[in-house]
């Protein structure tokens, strides 16, 4: 890659970038969007807001529980899907 990412680089890395974040991107991706973040500052800026958001969604997802009722239903909806 590069010294400057072009748009395809940016578009592969912001593709993996969801799976990155939750830990899940597969060696290779994984690789890639670490080498593309530290020559991209766009990208990395991108990476930077979603990891705050993904952070600030933790805590206050993890401040009360769902009520019964809404898990039922999500489960349900599940199942049929």
């Amino acid at each position: 890659m590069s010294r400057r990412a072009d748009y395809y680089d940016c578009r592969r890395a912001l593709m993996w970038l969801y799976d990155y974040l939750d830990g899940e991107a597969p060696g290779r991706e994984k690789q890639y969007v670490q080498r593309h973040l530290e020559l991209c500052f766009h990208c990395l800026e991108e990476y930077e807001f979603e990891e705050e958001l993904l952070k600030l969604i933790r805590q206050r997802a993890s401040k009360g529980k769902a009520p019964a009722a809404l898990k039922k239903r999500v489960l349900k909806m599940l199942r049929q899907a």
